[in-house]
């Protein structure tokens, strides 16, 4: 867990103690300074940390000797409304900061400036962009920034062949063709940054420590969207397999087991990342062409993905980024089923394809706060196109712009 202070005494004892020093992570500042060169300068420290995140701390200086001693600053001069237009109006693309006043006992205080690791790393300051090397800020080269960019694209890409393949190998066989009887909902989220073994601790230390994160999810989510079927709490066998462990309904081996439309599975993995199939995202219960889709479904299980993981990311203490990807299948001629009963499906607004698919990213300090984010972003275009959005959003008790519903 990376060091941050709460009071000033935190403060003063690691600069007293010898041990607080700059690094890949953290560096202190004694101010900001005022003119444009200095505000330069600042976003450049800012930028340095987007890639791997990190804090800078403002009322920290360095003495000649590189020891560091206390300097407050005055906190209530306009100082932390300057350091967020810095990061919004300096640095390119522009960077979300988090900054913490710690008030000091004689007056002043300090700032701890929290830079998440950013989705859109590199981030360019004064013409450059700029990275951390191991204490200090350094520019990156032009091979640097190209491998960043391409890693970024690379990460979304990575997502969409995982999700296609989850779907080339569902336990049902029909769903893997194109007229399936059932829609399935495949889901998948991974630590951007994470190690091999970053869950290993998590997966393999306790078999009650998986059920609790695949089931305590399911609370958090209003309870007109968790009480829809299929729900995650059917998933009552725990099964060990070959990249972790799975709360399924499925046999071992993951063969088919019992009714399709009640099948699920999620299995979270020890590099930290979360595999989950759904099997009832659609079926064809209605008579004629149209298909119910079930739309609120969706967005339970969507919803739970981003809670599991802001859990995973809390027992491992991963605090870079998370990529989250969604597809959904069988949706041709489908319609909404949370609006629109047997009657009036054929005044419904008809989804043209057989399959819905949607990528997104968001940082683990985001989903801290708002776990649901993913599943606004993964399924605003489905649900917009279906013309249930702006219902589910009142379902969700979610505050959306008026332009987004």
């Amino acid at each position: 867990m990376r060091w941050k202070p709460k009071t000033e005494d935190d403060i003063r004892a690691l600069t007293a103690s010898g041990d607080l020093d700059e690094s890949h992570h953290l560096d202190a500042k004694r101010e900001i300074g005022r003119s444009k060169a200095a505000h330069r300068e600042t976003a450049r420290d800012l930028a340095s940390f987007a890639i791997d995140g990190g804090a800078l701390i403002i009322g920290v200086g360095e003495s000649d000797d590189h020891t560091f001693y206390c300097s407050p600053v005055d906190v209530d001069s306009g100082i932390v409304e300057q350091l967020e237009q810095i990061a919004a109006n300096t640095v390119r693309p522009p960077l979300d900061i988090r900054v913490d006043v710690i008030r000091a006992e004689e007056g002043g205080g300090y700032l701890f400036v929290t830079i998440p690791a950013s989705p859109s790393a590199p981030h360019m300051a004064d013409g450059r962009y700029y990275g951390r090397g191991e204490r200090t800020r350094r520019n990156l080269d032009d091979a640097e920034v190209a491998r960043l960019i391409s890693r970024r694209t690379a990460s979304a890409e990575d997502v969409r062949q995982h999700l296609k393949e989850m779907h080339e190998n569902d336990p049902y066989e029909k769903a893997r063709g194109s007229t399936p009887t059932f829609g399935h909902l495949y889901l998948y989220a991974r630590p951007r940054t994470g190690s091999d073994g970053l869950a290993e601790g998590l997966v393999w230390g306790s078999e009650e420590m998986v059920r609790e994160i695949v089931f305590s999810s399911a609370k958090e989510v209003p309870r007109d969207l968790r009480q829809l079927m299929p729900a995650t709490t059917l998933a009552g066998n725990l099964q060990n397999r070959m990249r972790g462990r799975a709360q399924t309904t499925l046999g071992q081996g993951r063969r088919p087991s019992g009714d399709e439309r009640r099948a699920v599975d999620i299995e979270i993995r020890t590099d930290g990342s979360i595999a989950a199939l759904m099997c009832l995202l659609s079926d064809d219960t209605w008579p004629g062409a149209r298909r119910p889709i079930h739309d609120g479904t969706l967005l339970a299980w969507t919803w739970q993905l981003g809670l599991w993981a802001r859990h995973i990311s809390a027992h491992t203490n991963y605090n870079g980024v998370w990529d989250f990807g969604i597809r959904g299948t069988g949706l041709a001629t489908g319609v909404s089923r949370l609006i629109h009963n047997d009657a009036a499906r054929d005044e419904a607004p008809v989804y043209d394809s057989p399959i819905y698919e949607f990528v997104t990213s968001t940082r683990t300090d985001i989903l801290r706060d708002d776990p649901a984010r993913p599943a606004r972003e993964l399924t605003m275009p489905l649900l917009r196109s279906l013309g249930s959005w702006s219902e589910l959003a009142r379902t969700a008790a979610w505050d959306v712009h008026p332009t987004y519903l």
